[in-house]
C-alpha cells in the first residue's frame, strides 16, 4: 500500500490528493511516485501548450492516469488480450486488439522512472578524464581507455587523408549492384 507522506504531499501538492483512496491502497510506493511525477510533467506540458484542445487532452490524461488501476493489472490484462488475439482468427483478433487498446486508454499507466530516479550518479574524481570505448577493425569492443591515453594516428585533415588513400589505391568505393 502506498502512503502519501508529508514530503510527497509538499512536493506534489497539486496532484497528490487526486488519487482515490481505493486506488492508493492497491499501489506500491514506486508506482505512486511514478504517477505523481508524470502528473506534474503533464501539468507542465498543459500550461505551456497554446491550444486549448491540447491543454484539455493533457488534463484528461493526467486525471485518467491518477485514477487508473495499478500498472501491473493493466499490463497483465492487456498482455492476455494480445495473446488471445494472436491465437484468434483475423476478425476476432482485431476486436481483441481494440479491446486491449481501449483498456490502455481507460487505465493509462504512468511511465516508469527507472533506476535514474532512485540513484544519483557520483562525480568522477580526477578532473573529468572520460572513458572511451575502444573497438577493433571488425567493430568488436576490446576495452576502454582514458581520453588522455588516445593517440591520434593521422596528422592531416580527414579530407587530405582520404584523398591520399584514394590516390594510392587503398581506398575503395562501394557501388550499389544493379539488377
Amino acid at each position: 500500500m502506498a502512503v502519501i507522506t508529508k514530503s510527497i504531499a509538499a512536493e506534489h501538492r497539486l496532484v497528490a490528493n487526486l488519487i482515490p483512496v481505493d486506488v492508493l491502497k492497491m499501489l506500491d510506493q514506486s508506482e505512486l511516485l511514478d504517477r505523481l511525477v508524470y502528473a506534474q510533467e503533464l501539468t507542465r506540458r498543459s500550461r505551456s501548450a497554446s491550444d486549448i484542445t491540447v491543454r484539455k487532452g493533457y488534463a484528461k490524461l493526467a486525471q485518467a492516469m491518477l485514477r487508473a488501476q495499478p500498472r501491473s493489472q493493466t499490463e497483465r490484462q492487456s498482455a492476455t488480450l494480445i495473446a488471445k488475439a494472436a491465437a484468434a482468427p483475423h476478425s476476432q483478433a482485431d476486436a481483441l486488439r481494440r479491446k486491449a487498446q481501449e483498456l490502455l486508454e481507460q487505465h493509462p499507466p504512468a511511465p516508469r522512472r527507472g533506476e535514474s530516479a532512485a540513484v544519483m550518479k557520483a562525480k568522477a574524481a580526477g578532473g573529468g578524464d572520460d572513458l572511451f570505448v575502444c573497438f577493433d577493425q571488425a567493430g568488436n569492443v576490446i576495452g576502454v581507455c582514458q581520453r588522455s591515453d588516445i593517440q591520434p594516428v593521422s596528422t592531416g585533415t580527414p579530407s587530405a587523408d582520404v584523398a591520399k588513400a584514394a590516390r594510392s589505391g587503398k581506398a575503395t568505393q562501394r557501388r550499389p549492384v544493379r539488377r
